[in-house]
Order: structure tokens, then sequence, then C-alpha cells
């Protein structure tokens, strides 16, 4: 019942605001449906993230190891980690290399890394553990990132 609910408050939400520039925000109907619209979307989130969260749990016990030694390779800095991603899970996609790991280049290097293991690019392989994997390597690539780039 509540999805048809949501489908019908989520009509009226859209097509009142077609009426634009007309302010619908003093009309009671329209907060009380936007206040719907948006509680549903925020439950079906929490649901997709609980269900999300329970696939990963079988792949985060099988790869604990090969996640613990990231880790340790992330607190050594960025050209080690790179050295280690590469070397030990080189890309899957076609002439895919690591770039120059000069200390002006490292950032460059490490966003080329980033999109070389995008779990949206490798879930093209269909292989979960690999895509889930490449996902906690993006992980980790962004944090060195946002710390090489400063």
């Amino acid at each position: 019942m509540t999805d048809l609910a949501y489908t019908y408050h989520l009509r009226c939400v859209t097509l009142a605001q077609t009426l634009v520039p007309r302010n619908l925000t003093s009309l009671d109907w329209y907060m009380i449906s936007s206040s719907f619209v948006q509680q549903y979307r925020a439950k079906k989130e929490l649901e997709e993230a609980a269900i999300n969260e329970k696939h990963n749990a079988k792949f985060r016990v099988e790869l604990a190891s090969e996640l613990k030694e990231l880790d340790k390779k992330a607190g050594e800095g960025a050209y080690q980690l790179l050295q280690h991603i590469y070397t030990k899970y080189p890309p899957r996609k076609e002439n895919a290399q690591m770039g120059s790991t000069e200390s002006n280049e490292l950032s460059k290097t490490v966003k080329k890394a980033i999109t070389h293991y995008h779990p949206d690019v490798q879930s093209s392989f269909n292989d979960e553990k690999w895509t889930f994997l490449c996902g906690e390597i993006t992980k980790i690539l962004n944090i060195k990132y946002a710390l090489v780039d400063n």
C-alpha cells in the first residue's frame, strides 16, 4: 500500500512543481506530500543499504586478509600503496598502467588509479568479488588522493 501511496504522492508533487513560479510551500497538502515522498525515499535507501551490506558481508570475510594488507600499505604511503595495488591486483581494463610516481605527478597517478579500479568500470567483468575489492581499493585511493592533492 505504501508503494502505491508513494507513487500517487510523487505524481502530485511533480505535477504541482510544474506550476512554478507559484509558491507551493505555503500549501499544507504539498508539504504533507513532499514530506511523505522524502520519508519514503529515505526508508528505501536504508533498506537498499542494508541489503548491500548483507550481500557484501561475505566478501568482507573472504577478503579480510587482502583488505588488512591494503590498509597497511595505505599507511605506508601513496607510492607503496600504488605499487602494491598494481602488482597484486592488476587492473582488468586494457592498457591500464600505473603512471609516474614523481612527487609532482603522484596526485595524477592516484586519480588515474581511481579510474582504473572504480567499481562502475569493473562491474562490466561480471565478477562480484572483484567489483567489491575494487570498491574497497577505490575508497582507499580516494582518501589518499585527498591527502596527496593538498
